[in-house]
């Protein structure tokens, strides 16, 4: 995971000067996403909402002996900090 957004500044022939901005994201908030500067864009999972559901399924095979494959997707949601 980077931690720092920088500018690239590219001098062509011509002496123009033009300003490439690089954006960083990680994955996974972190509560030092807001402590560093600038201050670090995620795309963060639902945890608690993931463990929940494994849980209420695990539960549910052991009960029923349910051995059908089940899908759920859970979006995940981005937090737009300084480094976006």
């Amino acid at each position: 995971m980077a931690l720092t957004q920088h500018k690239t500044y590219i001098k062509p022939r011509t002496n123009q000067t033009c300003c490439i901005s690089k954006v960083i994201i990680s994955f996974d908030d972190i509560a030092e996403a807001t402590l560093i500067q600038p201050s670090l864009t995620v795309v963060s999972s639902p945890v608690r909402e993931i463990g929940q559901q494994a849980g209420k399924r695990l539960l549910s095979k052991m009960n029923n002996n349910n051995t059908d494959i089940q899908r759920l997707i859970l979006a995940p949601k981005l937090i737009c900090r300084d480094s976006a």
